[in-house]
């Protein structure tokens, strides 16, 4: 599917209809993006996502191109055609734009209104997002649970590196000056570091 499919749907949206409101959606990887399908997605105002798995040496690692290099340069590189429409400012101003709901929520700090996307569809709902019960249910249900399991893991975490800390101390004490940098590469004397411990 191209940008001729896409033209001939907004084509028949403008024919059929019949003035109503129609929002257009699109999740891309970017790859194909240029200055074409930049000036059609933003004069027909789409809401455009960039698929972007973070940083380039994690996105480059899952999303090759057919030549086998990293795709992340060339996808930020595209993303920036897209860039500062006054659809994509308008979207970036309401993610800040929450409900009053929203910011009294106990919930807040975990969700933020939760999508953009999710909040803009249904005028009757006040902007609030449409998965806002779910939300609340869950985060009611589950915030317990995944306290006590952080907090489980935190001390697991605590006890390994204590646990290193000891091993590698009773073994490379003994072959270690105090005045040494330390080994476990804290750019310390190791008297300073994990010659503390042991």
């Amino acid at each position: 599917m191209g940008l001729p499919f896409f033209e001939k749907a907004v084509g028949f949206q403008k024919r059929y209809g019949r003035g109503h409101s129609i929002g257009n959606g699109l999740q891309t990887n970017g790859i194909l993006i240029d200055e074409h399908w930049a000036k059609f997605l933003n004069t027909y105002n789409f809401l455009v996502g960039i698929s972007l798995d973070g940083p380039e040496h994690i996105h480059d690692h899952y999303r090759l191109r057919q030549n086998g290099q990293g795709s992340w340069s060339r996808v930020v590189d595209r993303a920036k055609l897209l860039l500062n429409s006054k659809q994509q400012n308008k979207f970036g101003q309401m993610k800040a734009a929450l409900p009053r709901d929203c910011k009294e929520c106990q919930w807040l700090h975990y969700c933020w209104g939760g999508c953009t996307k999710d909040r803009l569809n249904n005028p009757h709902d006040k902007s609030m997002n449409y998965l806002c019960l779910s939300y609340k249910i869950f985060f009611n249900h589950a915030d317990d649970q995944m306290r006590k399991m952080a907090e489980k893991w935190k001390r697991q975490q605590n006890f390994a590196i204590s646990h290193q800390q000891m091993e590698f101390n009773h073994e490379a004490a003994k072959k270690i000056g105090r005045n040494d940098p330390c080994p476990c590469s804290s750019s310390q004397k190791y008297k300073k570091c994990c010659g503390k411990i042991s």
